[in-house]
């Protein structure tokens, strides 16, 4: 699953949660806290993993002659894992009706964005990939900084609810790195053997930290299919 498609299933989800209880701010914000810990324990090890693979991965399936675009794939990963922190906040704002706190914050944003991609565009493809990161950094800072503002649960607070993932997800990545480097087998086998360790690493972690937030995220899962099937 992509981080986009993350980022998509928790808005839709989230925003029917945020509009039934945009009266009850407690509630919000303990549905937002946990929407925040549910989307990045799928995006973390996501973006991280794919991160740390993306050099079997690109090589297996898209041949050598794609290499140059590895550490692009690298650094899009990194705006991968920022994204949906931006677009879980925008969720919580819209759900309260702040139509014009959110024509403002959107004005900020395409002025933030142009100036990145303008600053990089003379210096090449990874600085314009680099200028994405700043993007997606700046627009999830400027929209938790409201979301802070307006139910107390704002940049630093959300970054600490993500630090178990991160940490977890950082050790796992480095593991599926060692282990590109001790492996003599096809790039293929490599690829195949580290998916295996990093699910292992992160699903044993979760179940160890959260065992419930695996089942919430889940039934988010389910919801969204069966809202598509209806």
């Amino acid at each position: 699953m992509s981080s986009g498609a993350v980022a998509g299933l928790f808005k839709r989800v989230g925003f029917a949660v945020f509009s039934a209880v945009q009266d009850d701010k407690p509630r919000l914000r303990a549905g937002l806290r946990k929407t925040v810990q549910g989307v990045m324990a799928i995006s973390i090890p996501a973006m991280l993993g794919l991160l740390t693979v993306a050099e079997p991965l690109v090589l297996t399936f898209f041949g050598d002659a794609w290499r140059p675009s590895i550490p692009l794939l690298r650094i899009l990963c990194l705006v991968g894992l920022v994204w949906p922190l931006h677009v879980v906040n925008l969720s919580v704002l819209l759900a309260q009706g702040h139509a014009s706190l959110f024509f403002r914050i959107e004005i900020a944003k395409k002025g933030v964005g142009t100036i990145a991609f303008l600053s990089a565009a003379p210096f090449g493809l990874e600085a314009l990939a680099w200028s994405q990161v700043v993007y997606a950094s700046a627009c999830f800072a400027l929209q938790a900084f409201y979301t802070g503002r307006l139910l107390g649960y704002g940049v630093l607070a959300q970054i600490f609810d993500c630090l178990p993932w991160a940490v977890a997800g950082i050790l796992m990545a480095a593991s599926v790195w060692a282990l590109q480097l001790v492996l003599t087998v096809p790039v293929a086998g490599i690829l195949a053997a580290q998916i295996v360790l990093g699910a292992t690493l992160y699903l044993g972690f979760c179940v160890a930290w959260d065992p419930s937030l695996i089942r919430e995220v889940m039934s988010a899962i389910v919801s969204r299919r069966e809202v598509s099937k209806a």
